[in-house]
């Protein structure tokens, strides 16, 4: 008889989640793994430093989707109201992450100017004088 009763509590327990929301996140993250092994099998499978694994980063990124989805969970038992008292610090740290970021596509000595001017990417030849380079095509003389 507790038993039964413990057995209804952890499923209303199981139940009283969105499961919409995870149904969905659970989509997404099996699409990503598709995607990521279609795209990179060939390429762990041929090299030496990925240990001829064709399976090399779909176990790397698995690893981290579970530890994901447990992190969802425990997070979602928080109570929602202890999280106001961090409201301050993810307001000033999201400031801080947008003001270094607006700087970011700015040149810098050292780095490409072309790759960090935002009209080689709009103009057809790679931007104003840049000799008709194109990132999307190569250069001419190939």
């Amino acid at each position: 008889m507790a038993n039964g009763r413990k057995k209804r509590r952890v499923l209303s327990y199981l139940l009283s989640y969105d499961t919409n929301l995870i149904v969905a996140v659970i989509f997404l993250i099996v699409f990503g793994l598709i995607m990521l092994y279609s795209a990179s099998y060939y390429t762990a499978s041929m090299r030496e430093s990925f240990h001829y694994d064709p399976a090399y980063f779909l176990k790397s990124q698995l690893k981290y989707s579970i530890l994901g989805l447990g992190l969802m969970l425990i997070t979602a038992n928080i109570n929602y109201r202890t999280w106001r008292y961090f409201a301050v610090i993810g307001l000033i740290r999201s400031s801080d992450f947008a003001a270094f970021s607006a700087g970011a596509g700015r040149h810098r000595k050292g780095s490409d100017p072309v790759a960090s001017d935002p009209r080689a990417w709009t103009v057809p030849g790679g931007g104003a004088g840049e000799g008709g380079h194109d990132y999307f095509f190569g250069s001419p003389d190939l």
